[in-house]
């Protein structure tokens, strides 16, 4: 559904006597130097939100901000002066369908936008806040030097599905950038285990060999001995029964602090009457039934841990005869002596052995995380490259004959070389800035944080193509480098480039001038869209012969299928490009603009001879002196 701008009105200020009103096709506002246009403008992109960092300098004090890297018009206090304390509103509505709803869009300093639809305010929707596009004056050859505002340009359709894909990538780039250092402490650990158990299993060889070889026991002692072990595994046993008491204990507390919260939700959800809340009433109130026995356990805590204590003193007083027939019967007593020692020993190593398998199962699943969120991360990048090149396509079909568009996918950006030369440094390595730059080129961030951790010198040395021994130091270095982790949030861009042909030559964009880097960009700009288009004074930006030779008929085209609210001192636009509506501003005092005229172009003619083409003497003059005839 294709949405147009209908009316702007302000309560106070420069326009509070000039309401504008727009037609669906092509409009242009034209006027003497000073007469407003500009705020029109820029009083749009207020409302609408447009660009929040120019906004930010419009509508603070004077003395406040620089203006650094904003263009002259979006001074400081700019709109503090133009607005004068008043409410700025906007009417949007389907162009061809009345029947649907239309909104208002109102916004005053230091507020933000309001959204009403059929006078009702929309508090969560406000999307209606990207319905419009604005480019202020020399805006165009800012973003040609840009990159990133090329490639913006490119995602402006689909600028709502972009920023959620761009807002994913970022939650899972964050989660990966905290994964690897957890997963790295865990490798720590399990290497300090393994070192601990390596001798387990010669230990339990030696325990048996001990067991096998010691002299028989007597009866007597071998029953003691037994209900020695079984008491000692007993207690380890309460030992551990008594740490999980206590964590529960905790938790239970937690618990118990949410109770008159979810009872209160669940008195809330009984009363919507609906099949759905009275489930979740249900099974609120089911879970709290148990918290009495939980408070009356928690509100009066026992000391398990002194309780466990007199357990292993009870236990210790049992064993007093077990040690007793020991010193009886002195031929085994040193070998049982032996073997017990040796029994604790393995029986220690058990445990870690315990711990090194529960270690290993969690690093084997933040692996896997850290692979699915990888291959998450990757499939959007997808995504969005298909978003663009379908973009960039659409863009070429239609102007690929003057200007061309080249989308490459995921090119690393200097900020990845940066951090691989910061992470070369103090390595004592060779040609540093030779071995980043190859790393940054030839190997992703990813790949590289599972080289390292593999200590996989040997692929890092074919895919350079470099000295085993230097990959070798350079593993073994990164290997101890936390830094190393800030790979993961290096995602790779991707880089649209723009050749124009000039004079039958094709010209990267790097290499035009100021006015034909705007001109590259027109492609981007003047696309069909289901909302307005904003321009104030493009023919500062672009060559003449363009104006007259391309972009009057792209306008003439495009008029037919999306607004067009151009700003403009050249008499080409509204003339050759058969405007639907010209807007007259005229200004009653330095601060007041007068209500402006509208009407079509053979309606404004007088005031479009006057104002553009220099009056009509100025126009047949020149007439004259081209040696043109008739008017």
């Amino acid at each position: 559904m294709r949405w147009t701008l209908q009316r702007l009105t302000t309560t106070s200020g420069y326009l509070q006597a000039c309401p504008i009103e727009f037609a669906p096709g092509l409009n242009c506002i034209i006027g003497a130097r000073g007469t407003c246009k500009s705020t029109i403008v820029e009083t749009i992109r207020f409302v609408f939100d447009c660009d929040q960092l120019k906004i930010q300098t419009m509508v603070s004090s004077a003395n406040s901000q620089s203006t650094g890297g904003i263009s002259a018009l979006a001074r400081a206090g700019f709109l503090l002066e133009t607005l004068a304390g008043g409410t700025a509103k906007c009417t949007i509505a389907a162009a061809d369908d009345p029947s649907q709803s239309k909104y208002v869009v109102e916004r005053n300093i230091p507020a933000n936008s309001r959204v009403y639809r059929d006078g009702v305010q929309q508090i969560d929707d406000v999307s209606v806040l990207h319905r419009i596009e604005i480019f202020s004056q020399g805006d165009l050859q800012t973003i040609a030097e840009r990159p990133d505002r090329r490639l913006a340009l490119i995602d402006r359709p689909n600028q709502k599905r972009v920023e959620d894909i761009q807002s994913r990538m970022k939650n899972l780039t964050e989660e990966l950038k905290t994964l690897g250092p957890k997963m790295r402490q865990r490798r720590t650990e399990i290497e300090s285990r393994q070192a601990k158990v390596q001798s387990l299993e010669p230990s339990r060889k030696q325990l048996s060999e001990l067991q096998s070889s010691r002299p028989n026991l007597s009866p007597e002692l071998e029953a003691e001995r037994v209900a020695y072990n079984e008491r000692r595994q007993a207690f380890e046993r309460l030992k551990v029964a008594v740490q999980s008491y206590g964590r529960a204990s905790t938790a239970a507390r937690t618990m118990l602090a949410e109770e008159a919260a979810l009872r209160e939700a669940a008195t809330f959800a009984q009363g919507l009457k609906t099949s759905g809340s009275a489930i979740i009433a249900s099974s609120m109130e089911a879970f709290v039934a148990g918290f009495p026995a939980f408070r009356t356990i928690v509100e009066k805590p026992v000391t398990l841990e002194e309780t466990l204590a007199q357990v292993g003193s009870e236990f210790e007083a049992m064993n007093a005869k077990y040690y007793e027939l020991r010193k009886d019967q002195q031929s085994v007593n040193d070998a049982l002596k032996t073997e017990e020692s040796l029994r604790q020993a393995v029986a220690a190593m058990e445990s870690v052995a315990a711990e090194l398998d529960e270690q290993r199962a969690q690093y084997a699943k933040e692996l896997a995380r850290r692979r699915d969120l990888r291959g998450q991360r990757d499939a959007l990048a997808d995504e969005l490259y298909s978003l663009r090149f379908a973009q960039v396509e659409k863009i070429n079909s239609e102007f690929g004959e003057q200007i061309v568009l080249t989308l490459e996918q995921g090119v690393l950006t200097a900020a990845h070389r940066k951090l691989i030369e910061e992470l070369l440094q103090k390595s004592n390595l060779r040609n540093q800035a030779d071995v980043a730059r190859d790393l940054a080129e030839k190997v992703r961030p990813s790949d590289l944080i599972d080289i390292i951790e593999g200590s996989d010198s040997k692929r890092l040395s074919e895919t350079l193509s470099r000295d085993l021994g230097q990959m070798t130091r350079l593993v073994s270095h990164l290997l101890d480098n936390i830094r190393l982790y800030e790979l993961e949030a290096i995602v790779p861009e991707d880089n649209l480039e723009i050749t124009m042909m000039v004079r039958g030559e094709a010209r990267s964009i790097e290499h035009l001038s100021k006015g034909q880097m705007a001109t590259a960009l027109l492609p981007l700009i003047l696309r069909e869209a289901d909302y307005p288009l904003v321009v104030d004074q493009p023919e500062d930006d672009l060559d003449n012969a363009f104006v007259s030779e391309k972009l009057i008929e792209r306008l003439k085209v495009l008029s037919q299928r999306r607004q067009l609210i151009f700003v403009t001192h050249n008499a080409n636009i509204p003339v050759l490009g058969e405007a639907e509506c010209v807007t007259v501003m005229d200004m009653d005092g330095p601060r007041k603009a007068l209500p402006c005229e509208s009407g079509s172009v053979d309606a404004m003619k007088e005031s479009i001879i006057k104002l553009l083409e220099g009056g009509e003497d100025a126009f047949k003059s020149r007439q004259a002196k081209y040696g043109f005839s008739g008017r």
